[in-house]
């Protein structure tokens, strides 16, 4: 590795831990998104899940509660 993509590597992982930032892991299976849906009186299919996911990733951390 080049010096100057270790410094971008090492430059994108800070970034990455700032505070306030995590990552998420999106890759949840049927079964476990299914117990998520369920939770919230949702039905297991394709298209929940892509809006579930969907809200996950554009949703705004200042959501009415």
């Amino acid at each position: 590795l080049s010096a100057e993509k270790e410094r971008e590597l090492v430059e994108t992982a800070r970034r990455m831990l700032e505070g306030g930032k995590g990552l998420l892991a999106a890759d949840e299976s049927t079964g476990s998104m299914a117990k998520r849906l369920q939770s919230i009186g949702l039905e297991n299919n394709e298209e929940n899940r892509r809006l579930y996911r969907q809200v996950l990733f554009t949703g705004s951390k200042n959501l009415p509660r």
